[in-house]
């Protein structure tokens, strides 16, 4: 490997992080905060590589990040059921798995009230 190829790869990595626009960062961090506060369950989910950072982020919060180990926040990460998901997008449509989960679990504020967080996926890493 010559430096050429490591500068590049930073270069991508610090074009990627220029994109990022901190004022949704805080929205999202302010979110989150606000329903852990609130002893609100946070519900994760995703696709592909963005369903593993789901479950890891929910994973954190039950499991905690501290060394010492706190009282879990609420925490659910929907896209983990491998069962269901494949089920469900057999039997109905892919396009609602989640949908159909949080009903499952009682879920009953409408989706329109539902906080939703998107990443974007044209950030190319």
């Amino acid at each position: 490997m010559d430096k050429s190829f490591a500068e590049k790869c930073i270069k991508k990595h610090i074009d990627a992080l220029n994109k990022f626009d901190i004022n949704q960062i805080y929205k999202v961090a302010s979110l989150i905060i606000e329903s852990i506060e609130n002893n609100s369950t946070i519900f994760w989910c995703g696709n592909g590589g963005s369903a593993s950072q789901a479950n890891h982020l929910s994973a954190e919060l039950i499991g905690g990040m501290q060394k010492e180990k706190i009282a879990p926040f609420k925490s659910m990460c929907l896209n983990t059921d491998s069962a269901f998901i494949t089920a469900w997008s057999n039997d109905d449509k892919f396009e609602n798995i989640f949908k159909r989960q949080l009903e499952a679990a009682s879920f009953k504020r409408s989706a329109s009230t539902i906080n939703t967080i998107f990443f974007p996926e044209s950030i190319d890493f």
